[in-house]
């Protein structure tokens, strides 16, 4: 009998087989063998997934006719809500991150598109885990550990910026499709973390425009929060002692817009210690100042 870690190799070569029929029935098989193996507590390594996500990603690659990419795209998504146990459902989300940050520069244009569709169902389908979940509250923090260290890391050498841009540009929209949510604010953390600690306009940017500027009423109603709720959040970004400068105003800034109560002016603090400021002396006066010492100096 094959043992688990051959088993695997045998699936990644198979699945990036050049025929296609090989590769249908290769996945077939391998999402009735990894839906029986997530029932079992502890099922699958880290590394294991990673070996599988290595074929899946080859198996991606060698798709090119559109309809193929949909319905294969749709079997690599649809596994997430299918394992009968989340933590392996989320082991297999981390790993699926872990390999796209790994591959995303080798990824030629032509098949940027299918991979974009990748990333969205694969966080669509992360959404339907939680809802299916009850929005248990252990799921849902782990799942947004795997976002704040993988796509939405402020840091780009454990993501990359395509990865990052397209996940904030869907984030909310993918997030409605399982309204009513429990816990909003909280899955608001992680676009809300990177828009304190980002060096990147670009990524400020489009946080700005596709999550808080989306966070109309209707929004909110369907998300089961408050205008006072998002408020407080982005007022806890601005306070963090970790939050960058440039980055407190602009948080101050949208705070303002969600908050029925006057929020701290950015340059306020916001209870934060402030440098001692000392007032400039004017060249005069330090003239005056030398002239003086250099008369005490001459009388001596």
């Amino acid at each position: 009998m094959e043992t688990n870690s051959k088993l695997e190799e045998r699936f990644a070569r198979s699945l990036a087989s050049n025929d296609t029929r090989t590769r249908s029935r290769t996945l077939k098989r391998l999402t009735q063998w990894v839906v029986a193996r997530s029932s079992i507590e502890d099922g699958f390594t880290e590394l294991e997934f990673l070996k599988l996500w290595k074929g899946l990603y080859t198996c991606m690659w060698h798709s090119d006719k559109p309809l193929v990419q949909e319905e294969l795209v749709d079997s690599l998504a649809g596994l997430l809500v299918m394992m009968r146990r989340p933590d392996a459902a989320l082991q297999y989300l981390r790993t699926f991150f872990t390999t796209i940050a790994r591959e995303w520069h080798s990824i030629d244009r032509l098949r940027l598109d299918k991979f974009y569709l990748l990333l969205r169902k694969m966080l669509g389908q992360s959404f339907k885990l939680l809802q299916n979940s009850q929005w248990d509250e252990e799921v849902v923090q782990e799942f947004i550990s795997i976002i704040k260290d993988g796509p939405l890391n402020h840091d780009l050498g454990k993501t990359t910026l395509g990865v990052q841009l397209h996940v904030l540009e869907v984030y909310v929209s993918e997030l409605l499709m399982c309204s009513p949510v429990e816990g909003g604010v909280d899955l608001l953390n992680p676009p809300l973390a990177l828009l304190a600690n980002t060096r990147d306009t670009t990524v400020s940017g489009c946080i700005v425009r596709s999550v808080l500027d989306v966070l109309d009423t209707s929004t909110l109603d369907q998300l089961q929060l408050t205008p006072e709720a998002v408020s407080d959040a982005l007022r806890a970004m601005a306070i963090n002692r970790d939050t960058l400068g440039r980055n407190r105003k602009l948080l101050y800034t949208h705070c303002k817009r969600f908050s029925s109560d006057e929020c701290p002016p950015p340059d306020s603090g916001c209870g934060l210690p402030q440098p001692k400021r000392f007032k400039r002396k004017s060249k005069g006066k330090i003239k005056i100042k030398k002239k003086i010492k250099k008369k005490m100096k001459k009388k001596l």
